[in-house]
C-alpha cells in the first residue's frame, strides 16, 4: 500500500502505528478535545468498517483519519469533507493529494476523463467521488470507506438530511438557542485560550459566530474585512466588531494590492490545490496575506468562519419549487441547473449527469413524495455541491499561511437542528433572521437587516446587460484596463486584467462572463491540463443567456 500525506499547512497529520490522523474531534455528548495522540488511540486497534462507522457516528469535528491493516485501509473524512482524502485501486494508492497519486500512477496531466472534466471546466469543481482523472477518486463529505486492492466499499456514517419537526416557532427558536450554546461552549474548549480570528462581513453568519464567541466568554478575538470604499459590508462589520468589543481591521483592496496576488506567493498558494477537483479559492487571500505579512494575526490565532451558514438556514428555499412535480428526477434537474448555469451542455452529457445524480439521491433515507421532502432531499445534494467544493475553500487560505480554522456551523448538533426545521419556515431565511437579530444580536445593537443586491427581472435590460457586457469586457480587456463595475466591492478587476495577460488560448474566452472566477478558472484549467481539453469544452458547448 502507497500513503503519501503531503498537506501539513494548518492542521498537521500525526502517525501512530498504523493510525494517521489530522484535525480535532469530541464526542457529541462531551466537550472534551481529542487531537494528536489521544484522538489516535480512539481509532487504534479498528479492523472492520462497522466498528469504524460505529466510532464516526459519535464525534464531532474536522478531520481526516487513514487506518493501515495490510492489506486494507480505513479512511474518513469528517461530515464538511474539510479534508480531502483521494485514492486510487490501481497501484493501491491513499493521498491527501490527488497530484501525489497522478504522479505515482504515472498519468499523463493531458488524461483527462472528459465528463469530469467538462463538470469543473462549466462549474469549477468536481461533484461526488470524482476528479478529473478516471482512476484517481476520493470520499465524499460524511464517508467513510474500506479500500482494498480489488475493491473499495463506500460507508456514509452521515446524509446531510433529518426527520422534520412541526413544533411552533418559539419551541424552535428555543431549540435553536440551546443549541448554539452547546455549539460554542465546545467551540470554546478547541479554541482552548488561543487568539481567534474572525473574518467579519455585514452579513449574518459571522455576526452569529461573533455574538456567539462573546456570549461564552471567548474575548481576545480579531476580526478583519476587506473591499474598497465605504460599502455596507465595511460599515456593518465595523459596528459589529465594536459593539462586542474586538479588534477589527479592514483591508482596502487597492489596485496594487489586487494586481499582485500573482506573485510568487500567489502563485505558490495556486499551485497547492492539488486535488483536480477544484479550480481555487482566492477572494480571501490578498486580505490574509496583508494582514499576515504585516504582522496583525497573534501567534498560534485560529480562525473561525461563518461558512457555511446560509445553507440550512433557507437562502436557497425557493418558493416557486411548490408547483414543480416532486421527484427524485426534478431534484436532480434542478441541481443540475445550478451547477450548468454558465453553459449549455449537450443532450447526452446533461441525461448522464442527471441519471447518475438520481442514483446518488435513492440512496438518500428519506423518499420525496411532497414539497418538504422534496426540499431536504435538494438540501442534502447541494450541500455538498458550491458549499463544501467551493465555499470550504475559504479555509485554504489561512490553512497555507500555518493557521488553523474552526468551522460553527458545522456542528452535528446545530446541522441536524435546522435539517428539521419545515420548509415553510426558511423562505428567504425568515426564521433565521427573526431568530439572529432578535434573540442573538438585538443585546448587543446588532440587530439591523443585512444589504441584498438585487438585479434586474426585466428580459429586456437583462439581453442588454448581456450584450453590452461582453462588448465592454472585451474592449477593455484588449485596452489593459480593469472593467469596474459597480458591484465589485472587492475590486477584482486589477486581477481580472492580470489572469487575462496570462492567459494563452484568449480566442477561447467568453467575454460576457469573463470576471474574477471564470478568468482564473480558464487560467488555472489552461495551467494544469493544457489548451486542448479546455479548447475541447468551449468548442462542445454554447454560453448560456441565463449565465
Amino acid at each position: 500500500m502507497n500513503i503519501v500525506l503531503k498537506n501539513n499547512n494548518g492542521y498537521r497529520w500525526e502517525s501512530i502505528n498504523n493510525v494517521s490522523f489530522k484535525g480535532y474531534f469530541q464526542f457529541t455528548d462531551s466537550v472534551d478535545v481529542y487531537r494528536h495522540e489521544k484522538a489516535i488511540n480512539e481509532f487504534s486497534g479498528i479492523t472492520d468498517i462497522e466498528g469504524f462507522v460505529s466510532l464516526l457516528k459519535r464525534i464531532d469535528g474536522s478531520y481526516a483519519v487513514i487506518i493501515n491493516n495490510g492489506d486494507t485501509a480505513l479512511c474518513a473524512v469528517d461530515r464538511a469533507r474539510s479534508m480531502p482524502i483521494y485514492y486510487s485501486t490501481n497501484g493501491f494508492c491513499i493521498s491527501d493529494s490527488a497530484e501525489e497519486i497522478r504522479k505515482a500512477l504515472n498519468v499523463s496531466k493531458n488524461d483527462v476523463d472528459k465528463d469530469a472534466f467538462f463538470e469543473m471546466a462549466a462549474s469549477y469543481y468536481v461533484r461526488g467521488n470524482k476528479t478529473v482523472y478516471g482512476c484517481i477518486n476520493q470520499l465524499d463529505l460524511g464517508e467513510s470507506a474500506l479500500i482494498s486492492k480489488e475493491k473499495v466499499l463506500i460507508k456514509r456514517y452521515f446524509d446531510h438530511i433529518n426527520s422534520i419537526n412541526d413544533i411552533p416557532v418559539e419551541s424552535i427558536k428555543k431549540k435553536l438557542t440551546d443549541a448554539a450554546y452547546n455549539t460554542f461552549y465546545k467551540i470554546k474548549e478547541v479554541i482552548g485560550g488561543r487568539p481567534v480570528v474572525l473574518s467579519m462581513s455585514g452579513g449574518y453568519d459571522s455576526r452569529f459566530v461573533g455574538c456567539m464567541l462573546k456570549n461564552v466568554g471567548v474575548e481576545d478575538v480579531s476580526c478583519y474585512t476587506y473591499g474598497k470604499g465605504d460599502n455596507f459590508e465595511v460599515r456593518q462589520s465595523k459596528k459589529n466588531a465594536e459593539a462586542l468589543g474586538f479588534r477589527w481591521k479592514c483591508v482596502e483592496m487597492t489596485d496594487d494590492l489586487i494586481k499582485g496576488q500573482l506573485d510568487d506567493v500567489g502563485m505558490a498558494y495556486l499551485r497547492s490545490y492539488e486535488g483536480h477537483d477544484f479550480t481555487a479559492y482566492l477572494q480571501n487571500l490578498p486580505a490574509v496575506r496583508k494582514l499576515h505579512e504585516e504582522g496583525w494575526f497573534k501567534k498560534d490565532s485560529v480562525f473561525l468562519t461563518g461558512a457555511c451558514g446560509d445553507m440550512p438556514t433557507g437562502e436557497y428555499t425557493d418558493k416557486r419549487n411548490e408547483s414543480i412535480v416532486h421527484t427524485g428526477k426534478t431534484v436532480a434537474e434542478n441541481i443540475y441547473k445550478e451547477m450548468f448555469a454558465r453553459y449549455e451542455m449537450s443532450d447526452d452529457y446533461k441525461d448522464r449527469w442527471i441519471n447518475n445524480l438520481c442514483k446518488r439521491i435513492e440512496e438518500i433515507p428519506i423518499k420525496v413524495s411532497d414539497y418538504q421532502s422534496w426540499q431536504s432531499v435538494f438540501d442534502c445534494i447541494y450541500t455538498g455541491n458550491p458549499h463544501v467544493r467551493w465555499f470550504m475553500h475559504m479555509n485554504s487560505v489561512p490553512s497555507f499561511f500555518g493557521y488553523e480554522w474552526l468551522m460553527p456551523y458545522w456542528n452535528k448538533e446545530l446541522l441536524e437542528l435546522w435539517y428539521s426545521v419545515p420548509v415553510r419556515y426558511k423562505y428567504n431565511q425568515g426564521l433565521y433572521e427573526d431568530w439572529l437579530l432578535n434573540d442573538i444580536c438585538e443585546k448587543y445593537g446588532l440587530n439591523q437587516k443585512k444589504s441584498w443586491i438585487t438585479y434586474s427581472k426585466n428580459p429586456v435590460v437583462e439581453w442588454l446587460q448581456y450584450t453590452a457586457g461582453g462588448i465592454i469586457n472585451y474592449t477593455l480587456l484588449h485596452c489593459g484596463i480593469p472593467f469596474k463595475r459597480k458591484q465589485d466591492f472587492n475590486n477584482f478587476a486589477p486581477l481580472e486584467l492580470e489572469l487575462y495577460k496570462r492567459i494563452q488560448s484568449k480566442n477561447l474566452i467568453v467575454y460576457h462572463r469573463a470576471g474574477l472566477m471564470q478568468l482564473l478558472d480558464h487560467f488555472l484549467i489552461e495551467q494544469r491540463y493544457g489548451t486542448e481539453n479546455y479548447k475541447k469544452f468551449v468548442e462542445s458547448v454554447k454560453p448560456s443567456k441565463n449565465s
